[in-house]
């Protein structure tokens, strides 16, 4: 592991013309970076620039060394945008700055430091939630193809859908900032846990991504899309009538291949839709 000298002894291999600040973030940033930790780098770019689109990843006395190109406006979307907050305004508030001769960084922290998930970003991500369980319903139909005809990889990939992207919309719907995205499981546990309904939906998580040993793959697929309809009716109103119309069909469908009907019904002491 590296020490703050060593960790800015990096920047002349960094700095160029158009390069206005360096910072470290991620693990280095929070001082509880191990030996398997990767050093994670911000560089911010001039306002002109094209950054790449793909990181640059090399190493640095024989550590991983990740380094994201910003330009400002880049990194100021993190504190509007609800699918960015969730992952980098923690990030921001917690960065390294190693380099910063203008103050845009620590500028940024600031504005980081003084964030609030208000209504307008409450109202975005509404937007997105509709936008996003429309599109998920593409994996609702690999995966119910995958259980009809038996086919792994169809299996697979929708459940990729029905868990990491569910999650996403999971932690957007709660306003969950990450202090780190390996603490996902913990952190999205600890902001539903409390609902009747909520602690449901983690269960259901934990179940498709196959926290408990033995669980089939099956199964796995089948809980991922029953939690596809479930956080559709923990949304409820927040859902616009068109995409509560498709998840109604989805559960249509899913019932005709399992046989079964799928019951929601109502929980009489919080009000809340329940399975």
């Amino acid at each position: 592991m590296l020490d703050h000298d060593q960790l800015k002894a990096m920047m002349p291999q960094l700095l160029r013309e158009n390069v206005l600040g360096i910072a470290i973030v991620g693990s280095y940033a929070r001082g509880d970076a191990t030996p398997y930790s990767d050093i994670d780098v911000i560089a911010l770019l001039s306002p002109t620039s094209q950054p790449p689109e793909e990181p640059t990843i090399d190493l640095y006395q024989g550590i991983y060394r990740v380094v994201q190109y910003r330009t400002e406006a880049q990194m100021r979307k993190s504190l509007t945008d609800p699918a960015r907050a969730i992952y980098d305004v923690v990030g921001l508030q917690q960065m390294l700055i190693l380099y910063d001769p203008m103050g845009i960084l620590r500028e940024l922290q600031l504005e980081a430091e003084q964030f609030v998930w208000d209504d307008a970003m409450t109202a975005k991500a509404d937007e997105l939630l509709n936008r996003e369980m429309l599109g998920w319903q593409e994996e609702c139909y690999k995966a119910m193809s995958g259980l009809r005809h038996k086919q792994e990889g169809h299996m697979l990939l929708g459940l990729y859908g029905l868990t990491y992207g569910l999650v996403r919309l999971m932690l957007i719907a709660k306003g969950v900032l990450l202090e780190s995205e390996n603490a996902f499981f913990d952190e999205l546990t600890f902001a539903y846990e409390t609902e009747p309904q909520g602690a449901e939906l983690v269960e259901m998580m934990g179940l498709a991504f196959g926290v408990d040993e033995g669980f089939p793959l099956l199964q796995r697929v089948e809980t991922g899309l029953l939690l596809y309809l479930q956080f559709a009716e923990y949304l409820g109103e927040r859902l616009t009538p068109k995409v509560r119309k498709h998840c109604q069909q989805v559960q249509r469908k899913l019932e005709d291949l399992l046989g079964r009907i799928i019951e929601v019904q109502c929980d009489p002491e919080t009000g809340n839709d329940k399975k």
